[in-house]
């Protein structure tokens, strides 16, 4: 597992930055669209994702009650798919291929 600058590298780039210096870096939280683009484009890259790894990712730049509402509209608008253990799946992934 690498460290957890090398875990948010590829998710901060997909944030509007206001500032970035070698110590800190400033963005602008998504709005709802946004997002869910982010979430889905995450799933999509790591192919299954943990909610608490997601929160963690998302820590303060969006509140877990807005992250809990998006995801349960993209798997409302069968975007996503939560399985039994809690682990996120694109909609398309069948998911008898995980099981």
């Amino acid at each position: 597992m690498g460290s957890k600058e090398d875990r948010n590298n590829s998710f901060s780039l997909k944030l509007a930055k206001i500032y970035e210096d070698d110590d800190i870096t400033v963005a602008v939280a998504p709005n709802e669209h946004e997002l869910e683009t982010i979430i889905l484009s995450i799933v999509r890259e790591k192919g299954s994702i943990g909610f608490r790894e997601l929160k963690s990712r998302f820590s303060g730049i969006v509140s877990e009650d807005k992250l809990r509402r998006t995801l349960s509209k993209l798997a409302q608008n069968n975007k996503i798919h939560i399985d039994k253990d809690g682990l996120l799946y694109l909609a398309e992934i069948d998911e008898s291929e995980w099981a």
